[in-house]
């Protein structure tokens, strides 16, 4: 069973991939892509994380929060 997911795009989710894959950890990530409806996906995590270089106080955030998870 997979035990972490991705959700989202941008310019390293290719290289992302290679690297899940390289490392032999394909079995362990689930890379989703961009959806449009996050909300079904909070109840499946045990932790929120953002790694994000410039988003300053990002919704995404706030909803994860909403939901009770630790950031």
């Amino acid at each position: 069973m997979p035990s972490s997911f991705l959700l989202g795009d941008g310019p390293l989710l290719e290289e992302t991939k290679n690297e899940v894959s390289k490392l032999g950890l394909t079995n362990n990530f689930i890379l989703l892509g961009q959806k449009a409806d996050t909300a079904p996906y909070y109840s499946a995590m045990d932790c929120f994380i953002l790694p994000s270089l410039y988003e300053g106080l990002p919704v995404v955030s706030i909803e994860a929060q909403a939901n009770g998870l630790p950031l």
